[in-house]
């Protein structure tokens, strides 16, 4: 997802441009007019999903995403070589909470070097067996991908120990 900028006004966030198909859902606005996420803010027209455009994704904040339809997949395809960072999460879940303003803080620091993403197993029936088949048992758990491939884990809401982490695999 991009930040809407004033126009006329040089945008000051760092993004990177992906070429794939809808990858999520969104939070946050679009700023520009390619159909890139279905954000829960801008409707944007189911055909319009469809047709592969390239998407700009802005860095430094968290992605929220859904596992359905090839979604998460196609993001990991877009993310390459960069390091995803998954937080899979309830809302329920107190040590999930306690660590979310912590991630925030993360995606900004870490910049074009880490995508930072979440996955909400709430209510979503997909996201849950997304979950069980990353053999997701405790919340939060953090999960590291690059290339596609699952590079590490963890679990718990100690964020010293999650940028250790994240520094191994940077």
């Amino acid at each position: 997802h991009t930040r809407a900028a004033n126009p006329g006004q040089p945008s000051t966030m760092a993004t990177m441009t992906f070429a794939h198909k809808h990858i999520g859902t969104c939070r946050r606005p679009l700023s520009s007019n390619r159909p890139s996420l279905l954000c829960r803010s801008a409707a944007v027209a189911p055909a319009a999903i469809s047709a592969a455009k390239p998407v700009s994704i802005s860095v430094g904040e968290m992605h929220h995403l859904e596992a359905a339809n090839g979604q998460f997949d196609d993001f990991l395809a877009a993310a390459g070589s960069t390091l995803v960072v998954v937080d899979v999460f309830t809302q329920w879940c107190g040590p999930c909470k306690m660590i979310a303003p912590e991630l925030e803080a993360m995606a900004k620091e870490y910049g074009v070097k880490v995508v930072m993403a979440k996955i909400d197993c709430t209510t979503d029936n997909d996201n849950k067996k997304w979950a069980m088949s990353e053999k997701v048992k405790a919340l939060p758990t953090f999960i590291m991908y690059k290339e596609k491939l699952r590079i590490g884990d963890m679990t718990g809401a100690k964020a010293s120990n999650l940028r250790k982490l994240i520094e191994t695999h940077m």
